[in-house]
């Protein structure tokens, strides 16, 4: 007897914390999501866990704004104000945030796949395992970003500034960053394998440990980088500059 009302008691405080769950991933405010159907700006609003796919909300005053867990398929945030705004664990597959002002947003743990950040903002950006594969970063500035195995797989970043940025273990396989500034940037067991890195700039950046295998490195600038145990095995390091490099301990072959 003892045992099934355990039993009961177990399941009921199951479902107690599943509806809490559920209502906390749908804790939207009705009034901002209404506000943001109606076509107004929402700084500081609440709507998380809101679907808001397929939506123009180009050009809107988000900032500070609540989006943990909202659905934004497809969502058109163009010159939008999103600065300091919660994007954790957000769905922002195909989203359009060109030119979008992202500074100090939090998107860790969110998906943006495919997505176009084209001359985005996202300057001291929390991007902790945030997902980015084949998502446009086209001249995007991401100086002092923030996130350990940040994903991006793919990304087309060229010309795009990481100054400064803490990416350890970050996965940029076959990512196209030519020209990209990685200015004392942090990216200690970076994957980088099949980067096309053509005339980038890694002056004093942490490399240690990082994967460059068949990257495309000529014209890069790697003078004062760490590249203690780094992997080169089969990149084409062209006219690359290594000045005062640590490279102790590198694969070359």
């Amino acid at each position: 007897m003892l045992e099934i009302l355990s039993k009961k008691i177990a399941k009921g405080l199951l479902l107690v914390f599943l509806a809490g769950f559920s209502s906390q991933a749908a804790a939207y405010s009705n009034s901002d999501l209404a506000t943001v159907l109606h076509g107004g700006s929402c700084p500081k609003g609440d709507l998380s866990g809101a679907d808001l796919s397929g939506l123009d909300l180009s050009g809107r005053d988000f900032r500070g704004a609540d989006f943990q867990e909202a659905r934004l398929y497809g969502t058109r945030l163009n010159k939008a104000n999103l600065e300091g705004a919660n994007f954790h664990a957000a769905l922002l597959v195909k989203a359009q945030l060109r030119q979008a002002k992202l500074a100090k947003a939090n998107l860790s743990m969110a998906s943006l796949q495919e997505s176009d950040l084209t001359n985005a903002n996202l300057q001291g950006a929390m991007l902790w395992r945030v997902q980015l594969y084949k998502a446009q970063l086209l001249n995007a500035q991401l100086q002092n970003v923030v996130g350990d195995d940040a994903s991006m797989i793919g990304v087309n970043a060229d010309f795009a500034d990481f100054s400064g940025a803490n990416l350890p273990n970050c996965w940029l396989v076959n990512a196209k960053l030519r020209n990209s500034i990685f200015v004392n940037a942090n990216l200690t067991g970076a994957r980088l394998k099949g980067a096309v890195l053509q005339e980038a700039n890694f002056e004093s950046a942490k490399l240690p440990g990082a994967d460059l295998r068949s990257s495309q490195l000529a014209r890069a600038n790697l003078d004062k980088a760490n590249l203690r145990r780094a992997d080169l095995r089969g990149a084409n390091m062209s006219f690359t500059l290594f000045g005062t490099a640590n490279q102790e301990e590198v694969k070359w072959e």
